[in-house]
This record gives C-alpha cells, structure tokens and sequence, in this order.
C-alpha cells in the first residue's frame, strides 16, 4: 500500500473535496428547508444527532447496501453531523439531555460518582 502523500503522487483532491462539499450542501439544504428545519435541529441533543447519523451508517453498512446506496447513505449522514455542528455553534451547543445535571429533575437523586465533568 503507497502512503505517499506528495502532491505529485495523489490525484486531484480539490476536485473531489468541492464536488462533495456540493453533494452535501444539496443534501443539507433538502433536510433544513424539505424535511425537518431549524426548529426540529435545535431541539436535538448530541444523543439525537448520533442517532441520526447512526441510521444511515447502518443503511450504509447492510450486507444488502449496493455500492450507491453505501455513498447516498453515508452522504446523508455526513450531512446530518454537519447539521449538528451547525447547530452546535448557532446556539452554543446542543438542547440539553434529560439526566444532563443541570436540567434532572430536582426530586431524583444523582450519583455524584457517576456524573463526567469536563
């Protein structure tokens, strides 16, 4: 296998990142504007857009998944992740999960020891 990673020795990847970078934006403004929208996106939680996301990669992923259905599904969840950094960054992360500590409900007690912080 050829590691060779000069500009001499791989084809043109500008051509391949801006036909894909095309493909997604497509696919993106089908699920913004087609779909679901802004509203459905920011009500997501990084659970939600994993899920997603994981949907269309075990499309992809089915022992019966034609070589087209692979990329088409790949694509779109591609686009999904995207969608959820867009998301991300217009509202400063994503909707609140519903044992996030900050948002559990005050009655039911959390597990300290079992509780990440960053």
């Amino acid at each position: 296998m050829n590691h060779d990673i000069s500009s001499a020795s791989r084809p043109c990847l500008t051509a391949v990142h801006n036909k894909l970078w095309g493909e997604v934006m497509l696919e993106r403004e089908r699920q913004e504007y087609k779909t679901w929208g802004f509203t459905f996106d920011k009500a997501n939680t990084i659970n939600d857009w994993a899920a997603y996301a994981n949907i269309y990669l075990g499309k992809a992923t089915s022992i019966k998944a034609t070589p087209v259905e692979q990329r088409v599904n790949i694509l779109k969840a591609a686009t999904l992740l995207i969608g959820a950094l867009e998301t991300f960054d217009l509202n400063g992360g994503f909707a609140p999960r519903h044992y996030d500590p900050e948002h559990a409900n005050p009655t039911i007690p959390i597990d300290q020891t079992r509780v990440r912080t960053v």
